[in-house]
């Protein structure tokens, strides 16, 4: 039938969204930290160098539960002559195929680290942006920052949409925002987790890195997932049900006067024969299949498949359809309407009607008139 085929269709195109958003939600990740392989990411901590009373960083790796941590540990320099000396943990790629971080496949950097001191925590990425890079310098790049607000140990989300271009780097090179254009993320050099800067000099501070991941929000996606399923099961609803609500009023006589052989016509063939001898009490499956020529074998499946009911039940139906008919438009007796709808038995009938309705045939009519 067309409406199996359009329903086919349907949940077709919902698996085929469902693949695709699974694949969406679960192919775009990158993970930085801990190190997969050896050979692609690499680590080291950076600090200030106008003299040689700079600030002092260490890096240790040590296994935990089975897994990695990365314990950055510095002191800032008391007597440096910078005004604000730092320290910082870098992440670097140095595949000779392609030395970039491509952040411009993911809206998100997932953070699970814990500090000692800090507070104000810099989360930096640094852009290779043409005219500013120099390779032998690494704060030649162009750096994208945010100040990750320390709470306690855990993972902290930061949206890329939040890192913003640090004021002390376009102090340094004379520019505006403005200026800055067509910014491009699939360039990124260095992923930085920087030292706090608001505690105080010569004081030991420690980070304790755990895990570093690139990767998108997906919760629009499972929106627009949850929102097609919704349409496609109150699609298949209403379908369903209207399907199941089809009757046909037995008092329009309707002439069948060929053999049906295609499946629509097959279903109007047999829907019209009952509609035209429901009130015989010995109809059956053999009289509809001696009469359109259709066997009772596939007469069974039109009425499960169009009616999602059985022969019996659509008779019956269709009978009871009738009946109420008659109680309203008529005056006839209880037992004449029961014995022109197809019920030999009046006491059969009255069961039947009340099993259907709630209410006798009686106080059916009373209730309606």
């Amino acid at each position: 039938m067309v409406v199996n085929k359009f329903i086919k269709i349907a949940v077709s195109i919902l698996v085929l969204l469902s693949l695709g958003l699974f694949f969406l939600m679960n192919n775009k990740k990158n993970v930085v930290f801990p190190i997969t392989d050896s050979r692609a990411v690499f680590f080291e901590t950076y600090h200030e160098a106008v003299d040689s009373l700079f600030s002092e960083s260490s890096i240790i790796i040590r296994k935990k539960n089975k897994k990695d941590e990365l314990i950055f540990r510095y002191s800032l320099s008391k007597n440096t002559s910078i005004q604000e000396p730092f320290s910082a943990l870098f992440f670097y790629k140095k595949d000779t195929s392609n030395t970039f971080f491509d952040l411009s496949v993911h809206n998100m950097i997932s953070l699970n680290l814990s500090a000692f001191r800090g507070k104000r925590i810099p989360i930096t990425f640094t852009l290779n942006y043409e005219g500013f890079t120099d390779e032998n310098k690494v704060l030649s790049n162009l750096p994208m920052t945010y100040l990750l607000d320390y709470q306690s140990a855990g993972s902290y989300d930061i949206k890329l949409d939040k890192f913003e271009i640090p004021s002390w780097w376009l102090r340094q090179h004379k520019l505006q925002k403005e200026d800055l254009k067509n910014i491009d993320l699939s360039r990124v050099n260095y992923i930085v987790v920087g030292s706090c800067q608001l505690i105080d000099r010569g004081l030991d501070d420690e980070i304790i890195v755990k895990h570093i991941e690139l990767k998108t929000d997906n919760s629009l996606l499972f929106i627009l997932y949850g929102v097609l399923l919704l349409l496609v099961f109150v699609f298949c609803t209403i379908v369903y049900l209207s399907r199941k609500r089809k009757v046909v009023v037995p008092y329009s006589q309707l002439e069948i006067n060929e053999r049906y052989t295609d499946a629509s016509s097959k279903v109007e063939a047999v829907v019209m024969y009952m509609a035209k001898n429901y009130n015989n009490p010995e109809l059956s499956l053999n009289d509809i299949q001696n009469e359109t020529g259709i066997s009772s074998r596939e007469i069974g499946l039109i009425f499960k498949n169009e009616f999602g009911s059985s022969f019996k039940k659509y008779l019956n139906l269709m009978r009871l359809t009738e009946v109420k008919r008659l109680l309203k438009e008529t005056n006839e007796t209880i037992s004449v309407i029961a014995y022109q709808t197809g019920y030999s038995n009046v006491s059969h009938f009255n069961r039947v009607f009340k099993s259907e309705e709630g209410l006798s045939p009686k106080d059916y009519r009373e209730k309606i008139s």
